[in-house]
This record gives structure tokens, C-alpha cells and sequence, in this order.
């Protein structure tokens, strides 16, 4: 009734990505040569959580100084 389909996998996705494949050097945001996706996106990471950190101190300051007046 059905007939079996056999899908080949060309290497690539078959497991891990050759060695032979570079990625192309791009600049960060600060500036900074990244060779490769994954420290790229460490590095926006690194910058997202510092900025949310940043805001959060400003809130927690206007937070206490309005505790403090009522």
C-alpha cells in the first residue's frame, strides 16, 4: 500500500558541520572583530544582560528614594 521512501542526508546535516567551513570575521557592536557565530552572540548577550542590569539598578534607586519619602 506504501512504498518506503529512503532519504539520503548529505554529510553536512548528517551530524557536524565540516571543519573546512569558516565563517566571515564581522564587527560586534563595540567595534571588535568575532570570528564566529557563537561568541558573537555570547558578546550581544553579554551587552542585552549588562544594559537590563544597568536599568534595573536605576529603577531599584528610584524605587528606595520613593520609599523613603512616604
Amino acid at each position: 500500500m506504501f512504498e518506503k521512501i529512503r532519504i539520503e542526508q548529505p554529510p553536512m546535516m548528517a551530524g557536524r558541520m565540516p571543519a573546512s567551513i569558516k565563517f566571515p570575521q564581522e564587527e560586534n557592536h563595540d567595534g571588535s572583530k568575532c570570528t564566529s557565530r557563537r561568541a558573537r552572540n555570547d558578546s550581544l548577550g553579554t551587552e542585552m544582560i549588562d544594559s537590563a542590569n544597568q536599568e534595573l539598578e536605576k529603577l531599584t534607586q528610584k524605587l528606595s528614594e520613593l520609599r523613603r519619602r512616604s
